[in-house]
């Protein structure tokens, strides 16, 4: 059973690969090409390749994301092919709200692309989740660490995400801009936590970060030192150059 749940995951790591590839083709068959006189209209060109941008720079940090999490495990549960089927039916949706709101920058398609943003960001979300559940299900307090980690960052995005949203309904023009700087700004803490896991993890197993039953239940100055001591334990392992696995 374990083989089959393996390639099963290797089968369903390579499909959304390949739709996730296609996604971005069909954006960019989009792009609008006027002309006027015989000229093309640039003006309209280089406004199609700004929100072109924002979209690029969303699916790719999905992909990132999603590449990350699957590398980090050896098999899937079915209801996670559930999830990630319904995450890539989403997925999909991108170019055609792209298109709209290149073809009508208004604030009902910058408010819809930013729901459709969110409610991708959610699904995915689900998908870390599960993914996580059947990695550490031997290993409770690894799962809370991995839970603790990742908290945050999703949080933070879920909140910006709402807030671009609200603004977008007054100042849709100044909203879209904003929606470019939430998957880069994702795109670096996702890196930057999945290294911090990967070293507490480590410390973990070799004795040098103690963590308590329930890292959940901790107060807010026990979160505190623990933050800490994940980041001393991180800052002396990159010192020493030892190997992030």
């Amino acid at each position: 059973m374990g083989e089959i749940k393996k390639r099963m995951k290797d089968r369903l790591d390579a499909f959304s690969d390949a739709i996730i590839a296609i996604i971005i083709t069909v954006m960019v068959l989009e792009l609008p090409i006027e002309k006027i006189g015989g000229s093309v209209d640039y003006l309209v060109l280089f406004r199609a390749i700004g929100i072109y941008a924002v979209s690029f720079c969303f699916v790719g940090n999905l992909w990132y994301q999603h590449a990350q999490v699957f590398n980090d495990t050896e098999r899937v549960a079915n209801k996670t092919v559930v999830m990630d089927l319904i995450f890539l039916f989403f997925m999909s949706l991108v170019p055609t709200f792209t298109k709209l709101m290149t073809d009508d920058t208004s604030k009902i398609t910058v408010m819809l692309y930013g729901t459709l943003s969110l409610i991708l960001l959610v699904v995915f979300q689900i998908i870390v989740s599960q993914i996580a559940e059947v990695k550490y299900s031997k290993h409770s307090k690894q799962h809370e660490v991995f839970n603790y980690i990742f908290a945050r960052n999703f949080n933070y995005s879920i909140a910006a995400y709402v807030i671009l949203i609200v603004l977008a309904f007054f100042f849709p023009r100044i909203a879209l801009v904003l929606f470019i700087i939430i998957p880069i700004w994702s795109f670096v803490e996702n890196s930057h936590e999945h290294g911090t896991l990967s070293l507490a993890t480590r410390g973990m197993e070799e004795g040098r970060i103690q963590v308590p039953e329930s890292v959940k239940n901790l107060s807010p100055d026990q979160r505190k030192a623990l933050r800490a001591k994940l980041a001393s334990t991180i800052k002396a392992s990159r010192g020493a150059k030892d190997e992030i696995c």
